[in-house]
This record gives C-alpha cells, structure tokens and sequence, in this order.
C-alpha cells in the first residue's frame, strides 16, 4: 500500500473495488464474486486496524481528533458494502450455490456470508434505514465516550502538590517530572504526579505522613 494514499484515496479505491463485483454480468462465482471481495477492502482493513492500535494505545490530541472525522467516514461505507443489495445477492448465490469440495473455499464463503448477516444485509427496506441510522450515530458517540473516559482516568490519576516542603524525600528527577507536568497541565509552580506510574515512588520516598 502506497503511503501517498489519503483515507479519501482508500475509501474511494474500495468503492471501485466493490463496483468491479456488482458490475460483472456473469453467473456469481467462488473466482468472480468471492475472491474479488476478499481483497477488496485490504488497504481500508489495514489502515483502520493500525489506526485503532494508536488510538488505543497511545492517543494523543491529534489522533482523538482524527478519529472523529474517520469513524463516520468508515461506517458509511461499511454500511454502503453491507447494505448492498445487488452485492449481497451475490454473495448469496455463490453460497447457496457452491458445488466445489475445498474446505478453505467454503469457510472463506461461509464467513463473508455470515458478515454480511451481521451487518445487516437480510434486514428489510425500514430496518436497514434504522440500522445505518444507529450505526452513524454510534460512529460519532463512541470516540466521545472513549475520549470522556480518557480524560476521567487521566483526571483520577493525577496527584497535586501545591507545597515544596510536601516533597521531601521524593528524588529530584521524579519532582522535576512532577514540575514539568504540571506545567503542561497549566499549573506552573505545583506538582502533579501520574499514580499509575508514581504511585510506589510517593508511597516508599515522600515523607510526609499525611500524603502517604
């Protein structure tokens, strides 16, 4: 995968992937419908599945922010794939019809079959509607859950010391960490230390009574 392409590149290249599937004129098959599908939204996959380890792992402002404008982005067209009722029928022809005796070649159509089921694709006309519906609003809610958690446990990790006569005992390197986030957080001339990290370090060294 180039890494010149934008997400819009990505979306638009799967798009055309799946136009390729839809607009065949032949009888569905394992070689025409199945295999094409398998490989048609690789580049997305991969891009979303690296996004998601960064943003589950090491967040930062940019990559909350992003994600806001990707998540929707992403559902529409998964939901535009799934919800495709010409596509669909396709994939249900060649499972419903399948003859060969390769066990690979039947689980690979069993499980494309079976996404599509759970994405909605024997839904009716109405309930698709809802289903698209609840999943863009669902596209947009969980980052802002995920992000509101974020900021709960960073908040409940945070330990403040507003007096330097509160510090003794503590090693120097661990209060000028202290010092330098505090400042990042806009209270320059206090320390707060992070108790996921920290927490052992106050507990052994500080030796004031009541913040132990």
């Amino acid at each position: 995968m180039s890494d010149e392409l934008s997400i819009e590149d990505i979306k638009d290249l799967s798009s055309s992937n799946i136009k390729n599937i839809t607009s065949e004129l032949s009888e569905p098959s394992f070689k025409n419908t199945i295999l094409p599908f398998e490989s048609a939204l690789e580049n997305l996959d991969y891009v979303q599945t690296v996004f998601q380890h960064f943003y589950g792992s090491e967040a930062d402002d940019n990559i909350r922010a992003l994600i806001k404008d990707i998540n929707p982005l992403t559902t529409k067209l998964s939901n535009d794939i799934y919800l495709n009722e010409n596509l669909f029928e396709k994939i249900k022809y060649v499972y419903k019809n399948y003859s060969g005796d390769n066990v690979d070649d039947k689980k690979l159509i069993g499980e494309i079959y079976n996404s599509f089921e759970r994405n909605g694709a024997n839904l009716n006309s109405d309930n698709k509607a809802r289903y698209r519906e609840i999943s863009q609003e669902l596209s947009v809610l969980t980052p802002k859950f995920s992000e509101n958690v974020v900021k709960a446990s960073k908040k409940i990790n945070m330990y403040w010391i507003d007096d330097d006569k509160k510090l003794d005992g503590i090693p120097n390197n661990f209060i000028e960490s202290a010092a330098q986030l505090a400042k990042k957080e806009g209270r320059e001339g206090s320390w707060c230390f992070s108790l996921d990290t920290n927490f052992s370090i106050i507990l052994k060294f500080c030796k004031d009574r009541d913040i132990r």
